[in-house]
C-alpha cells in the first residue's frame, strides 16, 4: 500500500514538473493599419526543425478572440515559427503559403509574447468554365472524379483556390497571393481535361509553367479556364 503511495505521489510531482516545463505564447494579432483583428484569424505554432536527428515535432493551433488576443500553451521548450490562416478578404493566409508571420524561442516554463500582424496581399481569380455539365455528372462519382485548383507557391507546393461561386456553366475561385511573389496557374484532375479557353494560342501546359507575379500597384489579375471533357474513354 504504501508503495503504492510513494508511486502516485512520484507521479504528481512528474506532471507538475513537465506542466512547469511547457510554455506558453500569446499576443495580438493586427491588421495592416495596426489595430487588433476582430473576425477570427486561427494561429498555428510549429516546431523548427534545426537538426533532423531526434527531432519532436510539435504543432498547435487557436482562434483569436474579438480583441485580436490569441494564447497558446503547452508549448515545449525549443524554436518555433507562427503562421496565420485565414480565408477570405485580400489577407495573405502565411499558413498556406510556407511562410512564418513570426519565429520565436521558448524557453522551459518561459511565457513569449509575440504580437502578429496581417499582411494585404492580391486576389487572383480562377473560373472553371463547364459548359456540358461534365462536373455536375462525374466529381466525387466517378474514380479520379476530383480537381486540384490553385497556384504553386515558390517552394512548389499548392495553395488551393477558396471556391467562391458555382452556377450551372461556371466555378469562380480565388486565391490571395503576397504581392511581388512569384506563382503558377495550378488546375489538374486525374479525370476531367481542363485547358485554357484559348488553348490553341496559349494551352494550360505552357500557362502553368510561366511565372505569375502580382505587384503593388497592379489590379487583381486571373484567367479562364474550361471542362473540356473526361480523359476516360466512353466518359462522357
Amino acid at each position: 500500500m504504501r508503495n503504492k503511495f510513494v508511486l502516485v505521489i512520484w507521479l504528481q510531482i512528474c506532471l507538475a514538473g513537465l506542466a512547469m516545463a511547457q510554455g506558453t505564447v500569446s499576443g495580438v494579432l493586427n491588421d495592416d493599419s495596426g489595430k487588433p483583428f476582430r473576425d477570427g484569424a486561427r494561429i498555428m505554432i510549429i516546431k523548427a526543425a534545426e537538426k533532423p536527428e531526434g527531432f519532436t515535432p510539435f504543432v498547435s493551433h487557436t482562434i483569436t478572440n474579438k480583441d485580436g488576443q490569441y494564447q497558446i500553451g503547452g508549448v515545449p521548450a525549443g524554436k518555433y515559427e507562427l503562421c496565420i490562416w485565414i480565408s477570405g478578404g485580400e489577407w495573405v493566409n502565411t499558413c498556406r503559403w510556407g511562410k512564418a508571420a513570426a519565429t520565436t524561442l521558448v524557453a522551459n516554463g518561459g511565457r513569449v509574447v509575440v504580437n502578429l500582424s496581417l499582411t494585404r496581399g492580391k486576389v487572383f481569380t480562377i473560373d472553371l468554365e463547364d459548359a456540358d455539365g461534365y462536373l455536375e455528372r462525374h466529381e466525387n462519382k466517378s474514380i479520379g472524379g476530383f480537381l486540384d485548383v490553385g497556384v504553386m507557391n515558390d517552394q512548389k507546393d499548392l495553395v488551393e483556390a477558396d471556391l467562391a461561386s458555382v452556377d450551372k456553366m461556371t466555378r469562380k475561385y480565388r486565391v490571395v497571393v503576397p504581392v511581388g511573389v512569384r506563382f503558377r496557374v495550378k488546375a489538374t484532375s486525374p479525370l476531367f481535361d481542363i485547358v485554357s479557353t484559348n488553348e490553341a494560342v496559349q494551352p494550360l501546359r505552357v500557362m502553368a509553367d510561366q511565372d505569375q507575379v502580382i505587384q503593388a500597384q497592379d489590379s487583381s489579375k486571373g484567367v479562364t479556364l474550361k471542362v473540356n471533357g473526361v480523359k476516360t474513354v466512353g466518359g462522357k
